[in-house]
């Protein structure tokens, strides 16, 4: 056969590709397979709105941008079909935010709830372990400043942060020791020790103290006596009539005598007033800590202390979300659970010395 030449080839009507018919195929022609890993779950962070975003986590998305999602970075599993950090901080707000896995589920959607589990488990003891780094008492050159934001209170002078424990609900942990979790209310949890600022933001916190155990004994082993002790950090504690009366905790008169002491336990209450209502702020942005937590006894440490580093991040958003505070019912709570330890007659001394000389 002779070759064809170049132009009579591209001129003959037996040689045109019928474009038309090529599309069709196309359309019809199998497409590449997915693969199964590769799941596209949605970004709330980008489909939400930003009052959406923080009616459904109690957060803004810029403190979620700037300082959640940073410490989350490396708890991605790489095997099967990894969640994003994003998703993994989100799932874990949402837990914290509804108390329902169920509920959760429905607005991260393709999560099973073994994986939610999973990740609540791990984003909380990440955040866990971190929380030296935002649960922590501001630097001496700040310390003039929480001193004069406690004093526009209620006048009471040298005040660096306000102590009190709070109960958080738990399943029975079960083991040998599983009724020392036992409250006065009879049911079981944990008491939370903390000592919070001007701005309700947490000082200090411990976690791993039974039900039953009395809020003096807490402080009488813990840190920050010692810290206070010692003189490492100015000022006084403010507490309420269960702790014992030093010259760094000043705690009500059991019974004023005279103007003075009146005055004084006015201003002393109306100061220690403010970690009720932080109390109440904290359980109500997180209702997870209102339910008793259904997770080990490790696991529901570890999502208390996590809550408590993320309220400490939404007290320096300006745009934070502010749910309506209960103190009320954390007044009524606490107070329950009030020891008068028995009373020193040092201390009584220097809080009467001290109630002469500011409140006369």
């Amino acid at each position: 056969m002779a070759d064809i030449p170049f132009l009579d080839f591209i001129g003959d009507d037996d040689h045109l590709i019928d474009h038309d018919a090529l599309d069709i195929d196309e359309q019809f022609a199998p497409q590449p397979r997915v693969h199964p890993h590769l799941v596209d779950y949605g970004n709330p962070m980008e489909i939400l709105t930003d009052l959406e975003f923080v009616k459904d986590y109690h957060m803004s998305k810029e403190v979620v941008r700037d300082m959640l999602l940073p410490l989350l970075q490396n708890d991605a599993d790489p095997r099967g079909a990894p969640v994003p950090p994003t998703l993994m901080g989100l799932t874990l707000l949402s837990y914290l935010a509804t108390s329902s896995f169920q509920n959760m589920c429905g607005k991260i959607v393709k999560l099973s709830q073994p994986t939610v589990c999973k990740i609540v488990n791990m984003t909380s003891k990440t955040l866990a372990l971190k929380m030296s780094d935002f649960i922590k008492f501001p630097p001496p050159n700040q310390m003039n400043d929480i001193h004069v934001q406690f004093y526009a209170l209620a006048r009471f002078p040298g005040v660096t942060g306000i102590i009190d424990g709070t109960h958080i609900p738990i399943m029975n942990p079960g083991g040998p020791r599983a009724e020392t979790f036992r409250n006065r209310k009879g049911t079981m949890s944990l008491n939370v020790q903390v000592v919070c600022g001007p701005n309700m933001e947490f000082f200090d916190l411990i976690c791993r103290w039974p039900g039953s155990a009395h809020d003096s004994r807490m402080f009488n082993a813990s840190s920050v006596k010692l810290r206070f002790d010692n003189d490492e950090l100015p000022g006084y504690l403010l507490g309420d009539s269960g702790y014992a009366q030093t010259r760094k905790m000043y705690t009500p008169f059991p019974d004023p005598a005279n103007p003075q002491e009146e005055a004084y336990n006015r201003a002393q209450k109306t100061t220690r007033n403010l970690i009720e209502r932080a109390f109440g702020v904290w359980k109500r942005k997180f209702p997870i800590l209102k339910r008793a937590l259904q997770n080990k006894l490790p696991n529901s440490i570890n999502i208390i202390i996590a809550s408590a580093i993320l309220h400490n991040m939404t007290r320096q958003d300006n745009a934070m979300y502010e749910p309506q505070e209960e103190e009320e019912e954390e007044r009524g709570e606490e107070e329950e659970d009030v020891d008068h330890p028995r009373v020193d007659p040092n201390g009584a001394d220097i809080r009467r010395r001290f109630a002469q000389q500011f409140f006369g």
